[in-house]
């Protein structure tokens, strides 16, 4: 039985939804290669027929980290799906320190993210990231369709969660 907050929540995703298409982009994806934490390279088009979401963010990027809240939800969401894949590029100089201040980081935040790296700024210069937070959606043909830079820290976690499964579900139609 639907209650008047879920009829409510449905027409705020709605009209997201209908924001959201006017923003979609269709931009070919340049070959781009990241780095694990264990050092395997791991190219994007080896994840072709998946939709992808790359966070580029960094330990000292205050948006960043208030938008992992958000993240952690839709990885949540998405947990149990294999056809959605969850990127975070730690944009930092890698090194053993940046590896240690980033685990660090996330475990004293709780989350387990699978982080890459960006060792050569392939993919930073590739995909024209200039600030960060930068969120990129990709979907399974390997077109990149949603391009978001920043993040409004007046926006609350549910309605960065609902944004961007919006995102997800919209380039998986």
């Amino acid at each position: 039985q639907a209650t008047a907050k879920d009829s409510s929540r449905a027409y705020v995703v709605a009209n997201l939804e209908k924001q959201l298409r006017k923003e979609m982009v269709h931009e070919v994806m340049p070959g781009i290669s990241l780095v694990d934490r264990q050092g395997k390279t791991v190219s994007l088009s080896q994840l072709r027929g998946k939709t992808l979401i790359l966070d580029f963010w960094a330990t000292w990027c205050a948006p960043c980290i208030f938008g992992m809240e958000a993240m952690a939800d839709v990885v949540d969401r998405y947990k149990s799906r294999n056809d959605v894949v969850f990127l975070f590029v730690n944009t930092e100089r890698i090194g053993e320190e940046t590896k240690k201040r980033v685990s660090r980081k996330l475990e004293s935040l709780g989350y387990t993210f699978d982080v890459f790296y960006d060792p050569e700024n392939q993919a930073i210069k590739g995909l024209k990231i200039q600030a960060l937070p930068t969120l990129l959606v990709v979907d399974a043909n390997g077109k990149l369709r949603f391009r978001h830079t920043g993040i409004e820290l007046t926006s609350g976690r549910q309605q960065l969660a609902d944004e961007l499964t919006a995102m997800i579900e919209l380039v998986r139609e």
